[in-house]
Order: structure tokens, then sequence, then C-alpha cells
């Protein structure tokens, strides 16, 4: 990387021609949006040179990853699935975008940055080109979402008739219609078992379990298992029988 005056600039040469794809890069011209950085290529006899212009200062994503927020952090991959999906529809393979971790590029105000590689790429699928690191991107998003939770959750009820809010920081909170033997409370309402549902922090992940209701837990339209404790994000929405609940950050409170 080259500093100039205003921003970066980064070149790469292609020392046979051959190898360069015109199809690829005037795709990558017509890609709209945040998260491009602007290729320019000329030729020198046989070479290709290609030309990254970038405004501002930038630095390496593994350079500036570990002082990032988990919200930082989860923004991230967030503009990085979103440049895959633009890219897609344009027609350009994975394999064209330099998308590894040491290639991606943040600027000061948190936004990402990627490059496409122009050369001759054979794809058979492109679908299977996206479907490896989009399934990566949504694990690594999981992850970050799961340690939002790591010291609690407020567990807040949506539809109910009369509206409550659990703060749940321990590893079992039992929550139902009935007075005795639970934690929280739901009022008003006959479809909710007296002991419907447990939730709780273990070893850092947030989960909600079925206590073998008689109407069902639901997250997001899944009915779950009975006594099977199954890990929950922030934005999951929690259903008892035809209540619903929203897991929301400590900070939301």
């Amino acid at each position: 990387m080259e500093q100039t005056e205003g921003g970066a600039r980064i070149t790469v040469v292609l020392k046979d021609g051959e190898a360069y794809a015109e199809e690829i890069y005037q795709s990558w011209k017509r890609v709209e949006g945040p998260g491009k950085i602007p290729c320019i290529r000329f030729w020198v006899n046989r070479d290709v040179h290609l030309v990254y212009l970038m405004s501002g200062e930038f630095a390496r994503l593994p350079e500036v990853w570990g002082s990032m927020t988990p919200q930082g952090q989860e923004g991230i991959l967030n503009q990085l699935e979103q440049i895959f999906l633009e890219a897609r529809s344009q027609g350009i393979p994975y394999e064209n975008l330099m998308a590894e971790e040491q290639n991606l590029q943040v600027a000061p105000d948190g936004s990402l940055h990627v490059m496409c590689f122009p050369v001759q790429c054979r794809v058979e699928d492109l679908e299977a080109s996206y479907r490896e690191p989009l399934e990566r991107l949504n694990q690594e998003r999981q992850k970050l979402q799961a340690g939002a939770l790591a010291d609690g959750f407020v567990f807040r009820s949506l539809d109910t008739p009369v509206p409550v809010a659990f703060r749940i920081c321990q590893e079992q909170f039992v929550i139902g219609k009935g007075v005795e033997g639970t934690d929280g409370t739901v009022p008003e309402v006959l479809t909710v078992s007296r002991r419907h549902l447990a939730a709780g922090v273990i070893g850092g992940n947030a989960y909600v379990r079925d206590l073998s209701s008689t109407n069902g837990t639901y997250i997001n339209g899944m009915r779950l298992q009975a006594e099977v404790p199954v890990q929950v994000s922030p934005g999951d929405v929690v259903t008892l029988a035809e209540y619903s609940f929203r897991v929301e950050p400590l900070a939301a409170e």
C-alpha cells in the first residue's frame, strides 16, 4: 500500500495479461453502495496494472479487530455480507473478491471496504462460491450475539395482557402463569402453563428450555422439544403458547 495525498493506493500487476478478466472488471464497476474500493486498470506492454484508490486513512482489519466492541465487530460482518450479496447480484464470484481478512480495509468511521481482483476464475456454481463464506460469517455473527448475553438478558413481553419484563442473570429462571414455583409470573393468561419455561445463562451462553408445557414454546416460529435447552441470541422472539417475548441485552433495560 502506498500513501498518497488524501488517501492510499494499492497497485497489483498481472504479468500474464491473459489472466485478466474484462467482464469481472466491468461488473465491479457496476457494483453500487458502500464497501467498494474502485479499481482502475491500464496496460503496460502485456502487463495489466490494477490500481485501487482509497480516500482517507485505512487500516487492515486484523489491526483493528481486537479493539472493536462486539457491536462494531458485528457491524463489520453485516457489511461484508452485504458486499457479498451485491457482488453476487452482478455475477461476481466470491473468488474474485479480495475478502481475506488481511486484505479487508477499515475506514476511521468503522466502514469496511473490499477490493475485487478481476482475473479469470472458473466457478461452475456461482451459488457454491458464496455458500461457505456466508456460512462462516453467520457463525461469527452468532458467536458475537451470544456473547452479548453472557452476563444476562431481558425477557420482554410483546403482547401479553399485562406487560412484563424479566431480568435474567442466573442459571435458571422459571417463568409461567403460576405464582408458586416460578421466578417470573405472566398474569392474566390461560394458555401459558403454570411452569412453562426455564431461562438462564450457563457458561456465558443464554438459553431457554420448555418445561413440558401444554401448549409449547417456540423460538422464531420453531417449536422446541420439551426439556431440551436451546441457545438464544439478541432479537430472538420466544413464544409461550400464544404470547411472544423478545430476548434483549441488559443494556436495553
